[in-house]
């Protein structure tokens, strides 16, 4: 099973859209597992898991030692989901202490490899525990980020973050590229930001436009490719899950 984070120290620059339409684009042709290690659990919200279903909080318990994660898997209608939930916060204090706390989330996939091709990780804004233990998971990582300076220099930070992951935690973690999510070519800052993360040494994936669309999809609980079949994003989503 190939692991792929999605992320960035910056929030609000689209990773949960991202993770949500480009999982139920690769389920085509793919068996795909999306993971939210995010404790504001915005990817479980969209898929609508119910609030006493199990998460990760229940697989890890207090020190790595709760349930099985075939237990905690949630079927949505597009690909399976293992779900957070806000208690995620409060166990993170408690898995502070756990033996290997960093490989957490690898030892969970491990389990779960077999039955999937793909893994999906979507992450919280802050590094902390869970995004590090996003990281020492993933095979690769891609950079989702907003055309905004201030998500600019989030990018430099995550890359930095990444490159340490990569030295202590993680030697094989490659950065696949960056994919800049709401962009709009007439708002000047866009542009700038754009042609700065152009130049950057990280290779730019796909530009995704700004659309109210996707927004709306996401709050509705549907892929794109569902809600709005002719939207010009589509293909661009369909060349990224074909590319990865």
């Amino acid at each position: 099973m190939r692991k792929i984070t999605i992320g960035n120290h910056k929030g609000g620059v689209g990773k949960t859209a991202l993770v949500f339409n480009l999982a139920a684009t690769l389920q085509q042709r793919l068996r795909v597992l999306a993971v939210d290690t995010d404790p504001q659990a915005s990817l479980s919200y969209v898929c609508k898991v119910p609030i006493h279903h199990p998460t990760l909080a229940d697989v890890w318990g207090s020190a790595g030692d709760g349930i099985a994660p075939q237990g905690a898997i949630f079927t949505t209608p597009y690909f399976d989901l293992l779900p957070a939930s806000l208690t995620l916060a409060v166990a993170e204090f408690s898995l502070f202490g756990a033996y290997g706390r960093e490989r957490l989330l690898a030892n969970t996939l491990a389990q779960l490899a077999p039955k999937y091709d793909i893994c999906l990780i979507d992450t919280p804004p802050a590094l902390g525990l869970y995004g590090l233990n996003a990281l020492t998971a993933a095979d690769g990582v891609i950079i989702a980020t907003a055309p905004e300076t201030l998500a600019v220099a989030g990018v430099r930070l995550f890359a930095q973050t990444i490159a340490q992951t990569r030295k202590r935690l993680n030697p094989t973690l490659t950065i696949l590229g960056l994919i800049v999510n709401a962009y709009d070519g007439r708002i000047a800052q866009h542009r700038e930001s754009l042609n700065a993360l152009q130049t950057a040494p990280i290779p730019t994936l796909a530009t995704i436009p700004r659309s109210a669309a996707i927004a709306d999809s996401l709050a509705n609980g549907v892929p794109l490719d569902k809600y709005q079949p002719s939207h010009k994003a589509n293909p661009i989503f369909s060349t990224l899950a074909q590319n990865l």
